[in-house]
Protein backbone atom coordinates (compact mmCIF):
# COMPACT_ATOMS: atom_id res chain seq x y z
CA UNK A 1 0.00 0.00 0.00
CA UNK A 2 1.25 3.46 -0.96
CA UNK A 3 -0.02 6.17 1.11
CA UNK A 4 1.04 10.30 2.03
CA UNK A 5 3.59 10.35 4.73
CA UNK A 6 2.16 13.58 7.05
CA UNK A 7 3.65 12.91 10.54
CA UNK A 8 7.14 13.75 11.65
CA UNK A 9 7.53 10.16 13.22
CA UNK A 10 6.68 8.85 9.75
CA UNK A 11 8.98 11.19 8.16
CA UNK A 12 11.81 10.60 10.32
CA UNK A 13 11.49 6.74 9.25
CA UNK A 14 12.09 7.64 5.80
CA UNK A 15 15.51 8.83 6.65
CA UNK A 16 17.21 5.63 7.30
CA UNK A 17 15.34 3.91 4.37
CA UNK A 18 16.77 6.73 1.76
CA UNK A 19 20.24 6.74 3.13
CA UNK A 20 20.11 2.21 3.16
CA UNK A 21 18.39 2.36 -0.43
CA UNK A 22 21.37 4.98 -2.03
CA UNK A 23 24.47 3.27 -0.05
CA UNK A 24 25.54 0.88 -2.39
CA UNK A 25 25.19 3.24 -5.42
CA UNK A 26 27.15 5.69 -3.61
CA UNK A 27 30.12 3.07 -2.75
CA UNK A 28 30.04 1.99 -6.59
CA UNK A 29 30.42 5.88 -7.89
CA UNK A 30 33.07 6.44 -4.66
CA UNK A 31 31.18 8.91 -3.64
CA UNK A 32 31.68 10.60 -0.03
CA UNK A 33 29.94 13.11 2.05
CA UNK A 34 33.28 15.25 0.85
CA UNK A 35 32.78 14.88 -3.05
CA UNK A 36 28.62 14.35 -3.19
CA UNK A 37 27.26 15.94 0.15
CA UNK A 38 23.87 16.11 -1.04
CA UNK A 39 23.83 12.18 -2.66
CA UNK A 40 21.07 10.63 -0.93
CA UNK A 41 22.88 8.46 0.55
CA UNK A 42 24.30 10.83 3.29
CA UNK A 43 21.04 12.81 3.79
CA UNK A 44 20.80 13.77 7.28
CA UNK A 45 17.91 15.18 9.33
CA UNK A 46 18.08 18.85 9.21
CA UNK A 47 18.80 18.53 5.34
CA UNK A 48 15.63 16.30 5.13
CA UNK A 49 13.29 18.53 6.82
CA UNK A 50 15.16 21.50 5.25
CA UNK A 51 14.02 20.33 1.46
CA UNK A 52 10.80 19.58 2.55
CA UNK A 53 10.62 22.97 3.57
CA UNK A 54 12.29 24.98 1.15
CA UNK A 55 11.43 22.55 -1.56
CA UNK A 56 7.73 21.92 -0.76
CA UNK A 57 8.02 17.74 -1.58
CA UNK A 58 5.26 15.76 -0.19
CA UNK A 59 6.56 12.31 0.40
CA UNK A 60 4.57 9.00 -0.05
CA UNK A 61 5.71 5.71 1.61
CA UNK A 62 5.26 1.99 0.21
CA UNK A 63 3.99 -0.22 2.84
CA UNK A 64 4.07 -3.90 3.43
CA UNK A 65 2.26 -4.67 6.32
CA UNK A 66 3.13 -1.89 8.72
CA UNK A 67 6.90 -1.21 7.93
CA UNK A 68 7.35 1.53 5.26
CA UNK A 69 9.99 -0.09 2.57
CA UNK A 70 10.29 2.22 -0.17
CA UNK A 71 9.28 5.90 -0.59
CA UNK A 72 9.38 8.76 -2.80
CA UNK A 73 8.97 12.98 -2.94
CA UNK A 74 7.12 14.85 -4.98
CA UNK A 75 7.96 18.40 -5.86
CA UNK A 76 6.37 21.11 -7.61
CA UNK A 77 9.10 23.16 -10.12
CA UNK A 78 6.12 25.71 -11.83
CA UNK A 79 2.32 25.61 -12.25
CA UNK A 80 2.59 22.70 -15.09
CA UNK A 81 6.03 20.72 -13.95
CA UNK A 82 7.19 18.55 -11.04
CA UNK A 83 10.21 16.61 -9.70
CA UNK A 84 10.45 13.30 -8.41
CA UNK A 85 12.66 13.18 -6.13
CA UNK A 86 13.85 10.74 -3.01
CA UNK A 87 12.89 7.09 -4.82
CA UNK A 88 13.95 4.52 -2.44
CA UNK A 89 13.50 1.09 -1.60
CA UNK A 90 15.44 -0.82 0.85
CA UNK A 91 17.71 -3.14 -0.34
CA UNK A 92 15.81 -6.02 0.83
CA UNK A 93 12.65 -5.51 -0.93
CA UNK A 94 14.17 -4.29 -4.42
CA UNK A 95 13.48 -6.19 -7.33
CA UNK A 96 10.12 -6.29 -6.01
CA UNK A 97 8.12 -3.97 -8.36
CA UNK A 98 7.89 -1.26 -5.38
CA UNK A 99 9.83 1.49 -7.25
CA UNK A 100 7.75 0.92 -10.63
CA UNK A 101 4.65 1.52 -8.64
CA UNK A 102 5.82 4.22 -6.38
CA UNK A 103 6.84 6.36 -9.30
CA UNK A 104 3.35 5.31 -11.09
CA UNK A 105 2.07 6.57 -7.84
CA UNK A 106 3.96 9.74 -8.08
CA UNK A 107 2.62 10.34 -11.50
CA UNK A 108 -0.99 10.02 -10.75
CA UNK A 109 -0.30 12.06 -7.89
CA UNK A 110 1.49 14.95 -9.59
CA UNK A 111 -1.85 14.39 -12.58
CA UNK A 112 -4.29 15.20 -9.79
CA UNK A 113 -1.90 18.48 -8.72
CA UNK A 114 -2.59 19.19 -12.84
CA UNK A 115 0.73 18.43 -13.59
CA UNK A 116 1.43 17.83 -17.22
CA UNK A 117 5.47 16.72 -16.46
CA UNK A 118 7.90 15.43 -14.79
CA UNK A 119 11.31 16.08 -14.32
CA UNK A 120 14.57 13.94 -12.79
CA UNK A 121 18.10 14.27 -12.28
CA UNK A 122 20.32 11.12 -11.64
CA UNK A 123 24.16 9.83 -12.15
CA UNK A 124 24.34 9.77 -16.08
CA UNK A 125 27.15 7.29 -15.53
CA UNK A 126 24.71 4.65 -13.94
CA UNK A 127 23.18 2.91 -16.69
CA UNK A 128 21.28 0.30 -15.25
CA UNK A 129 19.41 3.73 -13.36
CA UNK A 130 19.09 5.15 -16.65
CA UNK A 131 17.45 2.12 -18.53
CA UNK A 132 15.07 1.56 -15.58
CA UNK A 133 13.93 5.42 -15.93
CA UNK A 134 13.40 4.89 -19.97
CA UNK A 135 11.41 1.93 -19.09
CA UNK A 136 8.75 3.69 -17.12
CA UNK A 137 9.03 6.20 -19.63
CA UNK A 138 11.35 9.01 -19.62
CA UNK A 139 13.51 10.34 -21.92
CA UNK A 140 16.84 11.85 -21.74
CA UNK A 141 16.88 15.74 -22.26
CA UNK A 142 20.69 16.38 -21.72
CA UNK A 143 23.24 16.26 -19.55
CA UNK A 144 25.85 18.68 -17.55
CA UNK A 145 29.15 17.86 -16.07
CA UNK A 146 29.06 20.18 -12.22
CA UNK A 147 32.31 21.24 -11.10
CA UNK A 148 31.48 20.18 -7.34
CA UNK A 149 30.23 16.64 -8.43
CA UNK A 150 32.12 13.61 -9.14
CA UNK A 151 29.81 12.38 -11.67
CA UNK A 152 27.38 14.01 -14.85
CA UNK A 153 23.69 14.22 -14.15
CA UNK A 154 21.81 13.31 -16.33
CA UNK A 155 18.26 15.43 -16.67
CA UNK A 156 15.67 13.06 -17.71
CA UNK A 157 11.41 14.01 -18.52
CA UNK A 158 8.36 12.34 -18.96
CA UNK A 159 4.97 14.40 -20.19
CA UNK A 160 1.87 13.36 -18.78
Amino acid sequence: MIRAIESQEELKELIPIIQQANLPVAQAFKLTMQNAPTNPAFITEFFFFEGMELKKHSYFGYFVGEKIVGCIAVQPISDFSYGLERLAVLPEYQQKGYGGLLVKFGEETIKSRGGKKIAIGIIFEHKNLLTWYQKQGFILTGTKKFDHLPFTVGFMEKEL
